[in-house]
């Protein structure tokens, strides 16, 4: 998908999150670590960006909903949809090994 979205809220981390501050970010609690500050920063994702994330990204959700996957996305309540969207990367050669966090 390219570079991972995050919108954090907090003007503390902007303050702390200088050049050459290594940055762990773990998309499963939505969190992220500055290293060498003890404090975790919560971050949000809409709900496209979970639903692309937890699908792989957009090839699979094209191959299960076709030209209308747009639609099928933003009319779903939003709920967890790992299971839903499950392949392995066999089935996907798209799919990147999925890993609990980000290191920079």
């Amino acid at each position: 998908m390219g570079l991972y979205n995050t919108v954090i809220l907090d003007e503390d981390f902007y303050a702390h999150a200088q050049e050459g501050v290594k940055i762990t970010i773990d998309r499963r609690s939505k969190t992220i670590k500055l290293d060498g500050y003890d404090k975790l920063f919560s971050f949000t994702h809409t709900q496209i960006e979970d639903t692309l994330l937890e699908a792989g990204g957009i090839v699979p959700l094209y191959g299960l909903h076709g030209r209308h996957v747009f639609s099928e996305i933003i009319s779903t309540p939003r709920v967890d949809r790992s299971s839903s969207y499950s392949l392995d990367s066999s089935e996907n050669p798209f799919m990147v090994e999925e890993k609990s966090g980000l290191e920079w």
